[in-house]
């Protein structure tokens, strides 16, 4: 339990660092895109490990159910990031740079999923196993 409880507040330090990179102009402009991608990697690394970790543990209940809704939005939020600039890319790439403007935008899914949903979910699931440990 002292792992698990050791790799959310480490979950909590980059998933913190790496928004506030991409959300505060000063520091995006001088720290992207090299501190992004090391926040991504982290959190992916730190993400996985905590689900790793929760495999075969004793650990029940909602206390569980948070702790996966944690690590697997901090594992899903940079994975649908990235998918979100592939799909756009392979879509310019074969359809040519004008076929986003005749469809009306850009491929908005993967983009919301990564940038609210699993932020949100990665909140939701942070508040759950505060007040599971705490209560």
């Amino acid at each position: 339990m002292e792992n698990v409880v050791r790799t959310v507040w480490g979950l909590v330090a980059v998933f913190l660092s790496t928004f506030l990179v991409i959300f505060l102009p000063y520091l995006r402009e001088r720290l992207m895109p090299w501190s992004m991608f090391l926040g991504f990697g982290l959190l992916v690394l730190l993400s996985g490990w905590l689900l790793y970790q929760l495999q075969g543990t004793a650990i029940r209940g909602n206390l569980k159910f948070f702790l996966y809704l944690t690590g697997f939005s901090g594992l899903l939020a940079p994975v649908f990031l990235i998918l979100h600039n592939f799909v756009y890319g392979i879509f310019v790439h074969f359809f040519g740079e004008g076929f986003w403007r005749a469809t009306g935008g850009d491929e908005p899914v993967l983009f919301l999923l990564g940038l609210v949903v699993c932020p949100l979910g990665f909140l939701i699931g942070l508040i759950g196993v505060l007040i599971s440990i705490r209560g």
